[in-house]
């Protein structure tokens, strides 16, 4: 006598691996295209002429949080250096944001520079 519990659980087993298996391919796949659009923004924004501090501020703070997350450095001492604190600041502010929305932002912070 055949388990056909045994025989279904496998099925379902098969069935969620291959739906999860596309699942993430197709995230993977539309997460390529914007780290290849955030590459090129990265790039497009040295051809700039002139970018005012508080958009330097905001690329600075969202090219960060794209590539390394959250703001977990200790605050610089007050002291040490006024652009760093702003830095700091600014990339501390926007903590929480993922990355794929920090990666958007920076994208479209750059398209109005550009005036695209």
């Amino acid at each position: 006598m055949v388990n056909n519990n045994h025989f279904l659980l496998n099925i379902r087993k098969k069935k969620y691996f291959f739906i999860n298996y596309y699942k993430r391919s197709y995230m993977s796949l539309n997460n390529d295209k914007l780290i290849a659009k955030f590459n090129k923004a990265i790039e497009l924004v040295k051809t700039v002429e002139t970018v005012s501090n508080e958009n330097k501020l905001y690329l600075y703070a969202h090219y960060k949080q794209a590539n390394n997350g959250d703001n977990t450095l200790p605050k610089p001492p007050l002291l040490f250096n006024i652009v760093n604190i702003a830095k700091w600041k600014a990339w501390y502010e926007i903590s929480g944001m993922e990355k794929d929305e920090a990666m958007k932002l920076y994208i479209s912070k750059v398209k109005d520079l550009l005036r695209i």
